[in-house]
């Protein structure tokens, strides 16, 4: 067995392996690439979110969209919170 390992296939759109200082990118922006870029490409970004966010943070964020119901195995998400 060889001991080389695989690239993961990068997602579409990604360039860059580099990654930016936290300090560097100008949120508003962000912002304003993220409303030019396609559904496919900010559902890639939210799944890569999901992994980086703490749980605590992760619940803060998903409870302003959806209704979250905590229970003694973690979070459970029910619904769509409209509004």
């Amino acid at each position: 067995m060889s001991n080389v390992t695989k690239k993961q296939p990068s997602k579409p759109g990604s360039t860059s392996t580099r990654k930016p200082a936290a300090s560097a990118i100008d949120r508003d922006k962000l912002r304003a690439a993220v409303r030019r870029l396609g559904d496919e490409y900010v559902f890639y970004m939210l799944d890569d979110a999901i992994d980086l966010l703490p749980p605590a943070k992760l619940a803060k964020l998903v409870s302003r969209y959806l209704w979250v119901a905590k229970t003694l195995s973690g979070l459970r998400l029910l619904t769509f919170c409209p509004g």
